[in-house]
């Protein structure tokens, strides 16, 4: 009676443990794009029905690239797409162009997903900065 009581235990224990986090990952396999870009292997958050939490290894923006041999290196906090000093965590328009990124074709601007030049910034009265 004991021992069928402790498996009855133990088996209500197991059922009871959570299957998955809210901040799961997943691996992704090394791939080749459509376009013959290779995708290295890496883990990423598991996907969900929003862009605005999937945070992994990034080509966020052309000007973290430089120095960089590895984007993953970057942590998800300090990456700033569009330079305007809020960081893509917080940003929920990474390319400022004025659609959410939740609805952007691309979540980073341009056809292949990197800002090719920084916004425009707005200034009073029309004021033209130097570029």
């Amino acid at each position: 009676m004991k021992i069928g009581a402790t498996l009855v235990a133990i088996a209500m224990m197991v059922a009871a443990m959570p299957i998955g986090g809210a901040d799961a990952q997943v691996r992704v396999r090394g791939h080749y794009r459509s376009d013959g870009t290779y995708v290295r292997p890496h883990v990423r958050s598991a996907p969900n029905n929003t862009t605005t939490d999937n945070y992994g290894p990034s080509r966020s923006s052309p000007y973290y690239s430089r120095g960089l041999a590895d984007l993953s290196q970057v942590p998800p906090s300090t990456r700033d797409a569009d330079r305007d000093g809020v960081a893509n965590l917080y940003d929920a328009d990474d390319d400022n162009d004025g659609i959410g990124d939740d609805r952007d074709r691309t979540q980073y601007g341009a056809a292949d997903g990197l800002l090719t030049r920084p916004a425009p910034v707005r200034t009073p009265w029309g004021y033209k900065l130097p570029d």
